[in-house]
């Protein structure tokens, strides 16, 4: 078949829109990529803020809103599972939610920035 052809990774060939094939592509992972910088990947804004990202150095760190205080933990550098647990916290990180607008977003993840590089710096 002509479209198997095309496929040179040897799987059935996926039928597009335009001219009957789409081509398969393979993603670099984030991980892979030279010159991370911060990034959030998840937010949620308001009373029960929270979310997760990648510092930095590509070490995860996750936030959230607990007693009035934004709370971040920094993970140990290549987690051996998907979710971290206390095991894998290498770092803490609090700021009191009174200085900080927690239901918007640029300025949650500021303090959310701002908290990863002082635990950072502890680590």
């Amino acid at each position: 078949m002509q479209g198997r052809d095309r496929n040179r990774a040897g799987a059935a060939p996926t039928r597009g829109a335009r001219d009957g094939i789409v081509a398969l592509m393979t993603l670099a992972r984030d991980d892979d990529t030279p010159g991370q910088e911060f990034k959030v990947e998840d937010i949620t804004t308001g009373l029960h803020a929270s979310g997760f990202g990648q510092a930095g150095d590509g070490r995860a760190f996750s936030f959230h809103v607990e007693h009035h205080e934004l709370i971040v933990e920094l993970y140990r550098p290549r987690l051996r599972t998907l979710v971290p647990d206390s095991d894998d916290v290498v770092a803490v990180a609090t700021r009191k939610i009174t200085d900080i607008d927690f239901t918007d977003e640029r300025s949650l993840v500021a303090a959310v920035r701002d908290a990863v590089a002082e635990a950072q710096g502890g680590t």
